[in-house]
């Protein structure tokens, strides 16, 4: 379930060996995307990374392929297979590795937070939650994936400090949002929320082609516009010109990965005006365009 386009795409980069380039330092954030093999030694204690405890930092660490494990204060451990990560505060009493007797590799994506304000209200939430969380539980946790993720393909990209605050803001509202919905929402909203996004994706994909819009969405379930949009929104946290949208593209990033067919034909396919609209949205999502996402991934 937490897979849409910007996971799927740091996948795609990870099984192909792409890395992910550096930050600009006045960013606020870094990010990384990894795999880690039994015999690295790799292993991270949260107390012998410096750093100080007036000023810290916050990592956020997502599994995407394989499995590893994280210790907590309590002394616990605990498995991080696919779609599972973890939130940690540096420094602070934990430690993450992969071990030496490991049945296979650790492929995960990271997002290193030095914003202090974003950072304060993070940890509270987190507080209330737990540090680690289950990405594939249900959508409240797959967006916060999502949303990591183009948080991570932003980090290589991003030239306007001001583009990257936005987009970390976006991140700590999507973590908030959700962090509120576990807990008050309960299974109930939990399982609204997940048929009303299956209803809406399986619409959009049954008319992909279609010029069809929020006001198509608002009418098959015989509700206005406006009305339609708030309700969408309260149920699932997300606009649904926004949801609609993510649908198309991930529709569109597996042409330009599974087909030679041109910008022109996948636009069409996939319900974008033409190849110049498909390009601009592709790139605004995606940080990259379709050719050179095409090519990273032949």
């Amino acid at each position: 379930m937490y897979v849409a386009g910007s996971v799927e795409e740091l996948r795609r980069r990870l099984c192909a060996g792409i890395r992910l380039a550096s930050s600009p330092p006045d960013a606020h954030f870094s990010v990384g995307l990894e795999t880690r093999h039994p015999d690295d030694g790799y292993s991270f204690e949260g107390l012998k990374r410096g750093g100080d405890p007036k000023h810290p930092r916050l990592l956020l660490q997502i599994t995407l392929s394989g499995e590893g494990y994280w210790v907590g204060a309590d002394g616990a451990a605990i498995s991080l297979p696919e779609g599972q990560g973890f939130f940690a505060v540096l420094p602070s009493t934990h430690r993450y590795f992969l071990p030496p007797e490991a049945s296979g590799n650790w492929g995960f994506f990271w997002v290193m937070i030095r914003h202090p304000y974003v950072i304060t209200r993070l940890a509270a939430r987190l507080s209330e939650t737990g540090t680690v969380w289950d990405f594939a539980a249900d959508s409240r946790t797959a967006f916060v994936c999502s949303s990591a993720a183009r948080l991570a393909l932003l980090g290589e990209s991003v030239r306007d400090p001001f583009d990257a605050e936005a987009a970390l803001f976006d991140f700590l509202l999507c973590v908030e949002r959700s962090a509120r919905a576990q807990r008050h929402g309960g299974a109930e909203t939990a399982a609204a929320r997940d048929q009303l996004l299956a209803e809406t994706r399986r619409y959009v994909e049954n008319h992909l082609a279609a010029p069809i819009g929020v006001p198509d969405l608002a009418k098959s379930r015989n509700m206005e516009r406006s009305r339609y949009s708030h309700y969408f929104r309260s149920v699932t946290g997300e606009t649904p010109a926004r949801f609609m949208t993510q649908v198309r593209l991930e529709s569109a990033a597996r042409c330009l990965a599974e087909t030679d067919a041109t910008l022109d034909a996948i636009a069409t396919q996939t319900g974008f005006a033409d190849a110049n609209h498909l390009c601009k949205v592709f790139r605004r999502h995606y940080h990259l365009s379709p050719g050179a996402y095409r090519k990273q991934l032949r």
